[in-house]
């Protein structure tokens, strides 16, 4: 577990195949292909879950355009059961809605930067982009037994 940026206690997720980090990240293409008309390409490093009035997805991703170097961002993704007031919330088609849209969740990113520019700058500072690339040259987590869902994999070991 660690702590978000608000206090809260987060839940490390798998970046490639937790089903909350992958709909976070279809949520954020899609709203950059809706408000930005730009289809961007994300490759999540890490992603973390919390609870708030809704599910907080926070991700680390690489985000870039057909063309250009991939850029360190932080990524929010709000799933709450209504949206609150300033709220910019996009309509979709049935066809595209995401698993707690359609439980009649209200799905929100939240970034500090404009997504607009996400794949022009970063949001992550160099400091802690310099350890992103230093964590992902060793290959990452390694130990899934910390990743929500797999904490089974310990098991069968034995106590002493």
């Amino acid at each position: 577990r660690v702590e978000s940026e608000t206090g809260g206690r987060l839940d490390l997720l798998h970046p490639r195949s937790d089903p909350l980090s992958q709909d976070c990240k279809e949520l954020f293409i899609r709203t950059a292909s809706e408000d930005c008309n730009k289809t961007l390409i994300v490759d999540v490093i890490a992603a973390h879950v919390g609870i708030t009035d809704g599910i907080l997805v926070e991700l680390v991703a690489e985000v870039r355009n057909a063309t250009g170097i991939p850029h360190l961002q932080t990524i929010g993704c709000n799933f709450r059961s209504e949206a609150h007031e300033g709220d910019t919330v996009s309509h979709v088609f049935a066809a595209d809605e995401l698993p707690e849209e359609k439980e009649g969740l209200t799905a929100m990113v939240v970034m500090t930067t404009d997504i607009c520019t996400a794949d022009i700058t970063g949001s992550v500072n160099p400091e802690h982009a310099e350890s992103i690339r230093l964590w992902q040259s060793y290959g990452g987590m390694g130990e899934l037994s910390k990743y929500r869902g797999f904490r089974h994999v310990l098991d069968n070991f034995p106590l002493y």
